[in-house]
């Protein structure tokens, strides 16, 4: 989701920081090449020092942050009697607590430009819950409630907060979610993929691409009067 996030943003004209892991970037650089307007930086979003450090990096090669989109998102599943505080604890950090770092890291950049968009990228779990999976959920409500204070905070200084919501999204943490799913049931690997393809109206998953427009138009101009949202992005299985 992130690699097509980032492909969407470049043929936008847009420069763009990518900030992940270093075996994560590894693969970013064979996809995206040597550009002048792409910057590779280590980081470790559940450390806000990492954080702030990976800012101020792309910073000084690309320039300040007008646009912030926050991709990282990590993903455990268990009975409630059997979540660790390891368990917990690493899923908040990362999606959670390393959205709220990055939006603070940048806010000064984008105040001081007068313009800024921020997209948060939640799940349609954050609305509804799913069993199993009470350390994400909770992560994901966390960044729509952090989403709302922010774009009403940061409304003044002219810079816009939304959320983006996927719901069953073809990506390598489902292909994770379908593994424990399928085994848990005793079915075969992809058995949890097909069987949700009968529950979404649209009849299929959700590409990464499908994630990536709704990302570009929201921090394009078109959507210059929009802030405050949680957009899903489900093929209409959640309502709201």
């Amino acid at each position: 989701m992130g690699t097509a996030i980032v492909r969407r943003l470049l043929n936008s004209d847009l420069s763009v920081g990518v900030l992940d892991t270093d075996a994560a970037l590894a693969r970013s650089a064979a996809d995206f090449g040597a550009r002048d307007q792409i910057a590779l930086v280590d980081v470790d979003v559940r450390s806000r020092t990492s954080v702030v450090g990976a800012v101020e990096r792309v910073t000084e090669a690309l320039g300040p942050p007008s646009v912030l989109v926050t991709a990282a998102g990590s993903y455990l599943s268990a009975p409630l009697e059997e979540v660790t505080d390891d368990h917990w604890t690493s899923v908040l950090e990362t999606n959670l607590s390393g959205t709220f770092y990055a939006a603070q890291a940048c806010v000064a950049s984008m105040k001081a430009l007068g313009t800024g968009t921020m997209v948060l990228i939640s799940s349609t779990g954050g609305k509804v819950g799913w069993p199993g999976n009470h350390a994400y959920c909770a992560s994901k409500a966390g960044v729509i409630g952090l989403m709302r204070v922010l774009a009403l905070e940061l409304a003044p200084s002219g810079i816009r907060v939304n959320a983006v919501c996927p719901g069953n999204t073809d990506t390598p943490m489902m292909n994770l979610v379908d593994a424990d799913v399928s085994e848990a049931e005793g079915q075969a690997p992809g058995w949890f993929k097909e069987s949700l393809k009968t529950t979404i109206p649209l009849g299929r998953m959700a590409s990464p691409e499908d994630i990536a427009d709704v990302v570009g138009f929201l921090c394009s101009t078109q959507s210059r009067h929009i802030t405050g949202q949680a957009l899903n992005v489900d093929g209409g299985l959640v309502p709201s």
